[in-house]
């Protein structure tokens, strides 16, 4: 392995590639794109939410939201419903199949990240948990970085 193979990034992303395709693998009889699961993550945890606060939240562009979203009203993972106060803004909401879909996510993503962890103590995986979360502070703290609110 070279030098570059042995950092600390290439290794988290690569590390990253292999759990997305575990996953995206375990689920590939699901109709749903893996752009779309952080939306359906988000959605789940507080449903109601405007596409604007989906961008916001998730730190994305509204055109990326855009097509998600209509991919996913196709797929009748949601439904939108017009704001009460404000009838141009559209409330989104999972519908009884999003739900399901996503309790099917997360069961895989605790079966992935069970096999993940596999040979590793508590204690090694909570000192994991700090250092992960150290870094992330560290890349906070850069120019130009934006939080992942309320996502991660």
């Amino acid at each position: 392995m070279s030098e570059k193979e042995h950092s600390v990034d290439f290794l988290m992303i690569k590390l990253l590639h292999v759990y997305a395709t575990k996953i995206f693998h375990q689920l590939s009889h699901v109709n749903l794109h893996p752009g779309q699961m952080p939306m359906l993550d988000i959605l789940y945890r507080q449903e109601g939410l405007s596409q604007r606060e989906i961008c916001s939240r998730l730190c994305i562009k509204p055109s990326t939201v855009t097509v998600s979203l209509q991919r996913m009203e196709k797929a009748a993972l949601i439904y939108r419903v017009a704001d009460a106060k404000d009838k141009r803004i559209q409330r989104i909401y999972l519908t009884d199949s999003g739900k399901e879909i996503h309790r099917e996510v997360e069961k895989i993503r605790k079966e992935v990240g069970s096999v993940m962890l596999q040979g590793m103590t508590p204690e090694e995986v909570d000192h994991l948990k700090k250092q992960i979360l150290q870094m992330q502070e560290n890349m906070e703290k850069m120019p130009g970085s934006t939080e992942i609110k309320d996502y991660l």
